[in-house]
């Protein structure tokens, strides 16, 4: 596979989405170092069936999880911000 670069010599960037998630009926919530920005490292889901837990990881920022009884993904496609 050849990688695509512009003509100032960056990586040509094709499937960035904004992801958003709607939370509803908050079950429990467990968040650590809690900050403006964040980098996710890690995010595991888990569904059983009391609910939704997502947990996850950063090597910058909040990491923790939240437990809901429903959870909605959406996605829509995004042009990354220069």
């Amino acid at each position: 596979m050849k990688s695509e670069v512009d003509a100032r010599g960056y990586f040509v960037l094709t499937k960035h989405v904004d992801v958003t998630l709607h939370i509803f009926d908050l079950i429990e919530v467990e968040l650590f170092e809690f900050m403006e920005a964040g980098i996710i490292h890690r995010l595991e889901v888990e569904i059983d069936a009391s609910g939704t837990t997502l947990s996850f990881d950063s090597s910058y920022g909040v990491h923790g999880r939240i437990k809901a009884k429903r959870m909605v993904v959406s996605f829509e496609p995004a042009n990354p911000k220069s």
